[in-house]
């Protein structure tokens, strides 16, 4: 990890990003920082700063409301769509199954 800042940080910033990953896509820049990779001071403040967005939303309801609410939506649809799928295939079964009787 950079060092940048005193371990405490270092720690924080750390369990936000390993927590943050554990639920969400990355960017390339926690990446780096969770790969242990050096960071310049530039980069390091500009993790500061998404690690705070990062915080905020992991500790906010209403964020964790919409990404479940989406991913519930998301599977429903998919398992609305496999059943019309396989009824569309019994379907198809039997109109063949008529027609060539």
């Amino acid at each position: 990890m950079p060092s940048h800042s005193d371990n405490g940080l270092n720690e924080q910033i750390a369990d936000v990003v390993r927590r943050w990953h554990q639920l969400y896509q990355s960017t390339l820049l926690s990446q780096n920082y969770q790969r242990g990779d050096a960071l310049s001071k530039g980069k390091f403040i500009s993790l500061e700063e998404t690690v705070t967005i990062y915080r905020q939303r992991l500790y906010d309801i209403s964020w964790l409301m919409r990404n479940l609410n989406e991913y519930v939506a998301r599977e429903g649809n998919r398992r609305v769509a496999e059943a019309v799928c396989k009824r569309y295939v019994n379907l198809n079964e039997l109109l063949c199954f008529y027609q060539y009787s």
